[in-house]
């Protein structure tokens, strides 16, 4: 078993040495970011990402696939590791009514009748690597979950037509992955069909 030493609060510098590893109070090795949060997996041409044609989001259904999903085939090789998702209300029938949207899960199944949408793009800008990713803005599944197992997003209707809606912004951080033969949708809830979204979303493609 390797062993790893070090002094407890040690913050000297030692230029040109041989340094001494710092630990927190409690043994916790104390580590500093160098490059961004998501330099990394972008500079590898790892993470990619897409903004759906702006659409109604369908109620949750387990036969009808909505207009923003998220698919990793069954024969990617790679998980789908979600970073983040943003929902921004386009336009809503005022009302004082609540617009609620939420990532529902589709394990294991293949959608039909599928209809494309936004072909996902490399977010290292310049490189030609191709997303394993589809996206599907309809299609027909069996079986799937209507259930939600994450909230995204909820707006209160109140506001006069011409006023605009802020984002909502999911900063996910890989609590969801998407396994090869799988897909997350997002849905709404009892939303009346004349409200619109957008939705976009950024992911790793890391392989299995």
């Amino acid at each position: 078993m390797a062993l790893l030493q070090g002094n407890s609060g040690q913050t000297s510098k030692q230029v040109g040495q041989s340094l001494t590893v710092g630990f927190g109070e409690t043994s916790d090795l104390m580590v500093t970011e160098l490059q961004a949060r998501y330099y990394q997996n972008t500079y590898r041409g790892n993470k990619f990402g897409v903004t759906f044609p702006t659409a109604a989001a369908a109620v949750a259904s387990a036969t009808v696939l909505g207009a923003f999903c998220l698919f990793n085939p069954a024969s990617s090789g790679k998980n789908l590791v979600i970073d983040d998702i943003i929902a921004q209300l386009i336009t809503f029938t005022a009302g004082a009514t609540v617009v609620p949207l939420a990532i529902v899960a589709i394990a294991n199944q293949t959608p039909t009748s599928t209809g494309a949408g936004t072909t996902p793009t490399c977010t290292l800008i310049g490189s030609a690597n191709g997303s394993v990713a589809k996206t599907f803005v309809s299609g027909t599944t069996v079986g799937a979950p209507t259930v939600a197992f994450r909230h995204l997003a909820g707006w209160y209707t109140d506001l006069a037509a011409g006023d605009t809606a802020s984002s909502v912004k999911d900063e996910v951080a890989g609590a969801i992955v998407i396994a090869p033969g799988s897909a997350i949708q997002i849905v709404a809830f009892g939303t009346p069909s004349t409200n619109t979204v957008s939705i976009s979303m950024t992911w790793d493609e890391i392989p299995v």
